[in-house]
């Protein structure tokens, strides 16, 4: 059997990652139930949030879905994927030497109440 997936996370100060299943550096298969161990590196805070999405056998798209039964689970993204709110927009601003738009803060999510 295999797995395919991903894991959403969120910081205590609600900064989004994700990591691939066998890439994921807060698993809890690799320092145990420490979520202090990851740091975010945005802010230097800790895990506040953690939810896997399983991708295995996941659909192309949920119009593709024929069982109603799995049309009730299934989105094209993955199973259990939750969909963030943002609780504060990203901060940008003009730089005026080369005219792009920089990130000045990142945008961050509140935090479900659902957690890992």
């Amino acid at each position: 059997m295999s797995y395919e997936g991903f894991v959403q996370i969120l910081c205590k100060n609600g900064h989004y990652f994700s990591f691939n299943c066998y890439n994921d550096p807060t698993s809890p298969a690799e320092w145990g139930e420490d979520k202090e161990k990851w740091k975010c590196p945005n802010c230097g805070e800790g895990i506040s949030w953690r939810n896997n999405v399983d991708q295995t056998n996941c659909c192309i798209g949920f119009d593709s879905c024929r069982e109603e039964e799995h049309k009730k689970t299934c989105n094209s993204i993955g199973f259990g994927y939750i969909e963030l709110e943002i609780d504060k927009p990203k901060e940008t601003k003009q730089c005026k030497e080369c005219g792009h738009i920089h990130t000045v803060k990142k945008e961050t999510y509140k935090i479900p109440e659902k957690r890992d």
